[in-house]
C-alpha cells in the first residue's frame, strides 16, 4: 500500500511561489499590450496595425485562459490539502475512539480530531 505524506507548509511555500510567478505573468501581459499598442502607433501601415491587433487579441485570450488555469490549480491544491488534512483528522478521531472503547473510557465530545485545522492560501 502506498503512503501519502504531504507537507502543508511545503505546499503553502510552493503556492506562494506560484503567486509570485503569476504576478510576473500579469505584469508581462500588461507590458505586452503596451508594447503592441506602441508598435501599432509607430507604423502608418493599416495592414501591420490590423495584424498586430488580431495577434494581440488572440494572445490576450490565451493569457486570460492561462491565468484562469493557474488560479484553478492553486484552488485545487488548497482543496486537496484541506481534504487530506480532514481525512487525517477523521482517521485520528476514529483511532482514538476505538482505543477509548477498547479501554472502556468515555471521551468528551470534541476531544479528538482537533489536532489540525483547515488552512487556506
Amino acid at each position: 500500500m502506498s503512503m501519502w505524506d504531504i507537507q502543508p507548509d511545503g505546499i503553502r511555500a510552493v503556492l506562494s511561489q506560484v503567486g509570485v510567478h503569476a504576478e510576473d505573468l500579469a505584469a508581462a501581459a500588461k507590458s505586452f499590450g503596451t508594447d503592441i499598442e506602441s508598435a501599432a502607433n509607430a507604423t502608418a501601415s493599416t495592414v501591420i496595425i490590423t495584424s498586430l491587433t488580431e495577434f494581440a487579441t488572440a494572445q490576450a485570450r490565451a493569457l486570460g485562459r492561462l491565468g484562469d488555469l493557474v488560479q484553478s490549480a492553486e484552488n485545487g491544491a488548497v482543496a486537496a490539502t484541506n481534504a487530506y488534512l480532514e481525512g487525517d483528522d477523521r482517521m485520528a478521531e476514529n483511532a482514538q475512539r476505538a482505543a477509548a472503547v477498547a479501554a472502556g473510557v468515555l471521551l468528551p465530545s470534541g476531544s479528538v480530531g482537533d489536532s489540525r485545522r483547515r488552512w487556506g492560501y
